[in-house]
């Protein structure tokens, strides 16, 4: 597997906390940067890993575009717990590979990324060094959430409990990951860049 930088840093938090926000300006600053959600859409592409996913889910988790619906896969797995293990095992050692490769091909020693309600396991699986959580006030992750609540309400014909359970918006960060530092995420981008460029102190960058 290709050689990691010195320090990967992900940014972690709730649906609506700000964590994609906070690697748009990381990329307008000119660091390099990894959205794992993307990742997932583009990797599930492949016509070898969509014909496994097919094979875990069925082929109603792509649309007729032949894009992966992550949702519509939670939803067919739910209360399949075995086989819901197996296959997000197979889509994180997918996923790693991606990372793995995109890290090596970066020629700065520090990269960004983002995850979403990870475990111990995705960090040491994504050979992640630090983590920031990225942190929003209830009801302004509420107000961020709400399309997206309300787009899955209406494609996968679901109450917003369920959509909001689904995108994690109330879950918290597992109490075993040791997190290396907070990001403020108010209403000011002006305020979130600023608590970033503390965090490249921090990170001597």
């Amino acid at each position: 597997m290709p050689k990691n930088p010195k320090l990967i840093a992900a940014f972690v938090g709730p649906t609506g906390a700000g964590k994609s926000t906070v690697l748009e300006l990381l990329k307008e600053m000119g660091h390099p940067t990894y959205d794992f959600a993307v990742a997932l859409l583009s990797v599930t592409r492949h016509f070898r890993v969509r014909q496994q996913v097919i094979q875990f889910v069925g082929e109603s988790v792509y649309d007729a575009d032949g894009m992966y619906d992550p949702t519509a896969a939670q939803i067919a797995l739910f209360g399949k717990v075995n086989l819901a293990q197996a296959f997000n095992a197979y889509l994180r050692s997918e996923l790693r590979v991606h990372f793995a490769e995109w890290v090596h091909a970066q020629r700065s020693e520090v990269v960004f990324c983002e995850l979403h309600n990870p475990t111990t396991e995705d960090l040491r699986s994504y050979a992640i060094s630090h983590v920031f959580c990225v942190q929003a006030e209830s009801e302004l992750r509420y107000s961020r959430a709400r399309d997206q609540i309300e787009m899955l309400m209406r494609r996968h014909h679901i109450e917003a409990s369920q959509a909001k359970a689904l995108l994690g918006v109330d879950r918290q960060i597992d109490p075993e990951i040791d997190v290396y530092g907070h990001i403020p995420n108010g209403s000011s981008l002006e305020d979130l860049r600023g608590s970033l460029v503390s965090m490249l102190r921090l990170l001597r960058l």
